[in-house]
C-alpha cells in the first residue's frame, strides 16, 4: 500500500526536552540538510517523512481534524497546558539543570491550584473533571 500526502494540509506540533526533543530535532534536521543541500523541492508527504511535521489531513477534513484536536485540550485543565508549553518552550533553550528547576518550580506553583484539587478529588470520586482554569 502506496503511503501518499501530496494534496494534504499539514498540522504541526510541538515537541519537549530529552530524548523524544532529541529524536525529533536530529529526524527534522537530516531531513532539511537533504532539502537544502540537494535544493530539493518538497511536498506534505517529504515533509511528514523527514519528521518536519507532525501530522497531515485531506484539505476537506482540515476543520474536522482541528477541532477534534482542539477539543481534547477543552478536556484539560488550562493553566496546566499553559504551564507545560511553558516548560517546553522556555526549558528546551536551557541547560538542562536549568531546565529541570524551572520544571520543579511549575510542579510546585500547580500543586496548589484549584485545578489540582478538581484533579485529585475527581479522580478519588470517580467523576470528570471540571476545570476552571485557576
Amino acid at each position: 500500500m502506496d503511503f501518499d500526502l501530496a494534496g494534504q494540509v499539514v498540522i504541526i506540533t510541538g515537541g519537549s526536552r530529552g530524548i523524544g526533543r532529541a529524536m525529533a530535532l536530529a529526524k527534522a534536521s537530516a531531513g532539511a540538510k537533504e532539502l537544502i543541500l540537494l535544493g530539493r523541492n518538497f511536498n506534505a508527504c517529504a515533509a511528514k517523512e523527514y519528521g518536519l511535521v507532525h501530522k497531515v489531513v485531506p484539505p476537506d477534513e482540515l476543520d474536522t481534524a482541528v477541532a477534534r484536536f482542539a477539543s481534547k485540550f477543552l478536556k484539560l485543565p488550562p493553566r496546566t497546558v499553559g504551564a507545560a508549553k511553558r516548560v517546553i518552550d522556555v526549558g528546551s533553550y536551557l541547560p538542562l539543570r536549568s531546565s529541570q528547576d524551572l520544571e520543579i518550580d511549575v510542579q510546585a506553583e500547580l500543586l496548589h491550584s484549584p485545578d489540582f484539587k478538581e484533579a485529585v478529588n475527581s479522580y478519588i470520586e470517580g467523576r470528570t473533571p471540571r476545570f476552571v482554569g485557576e
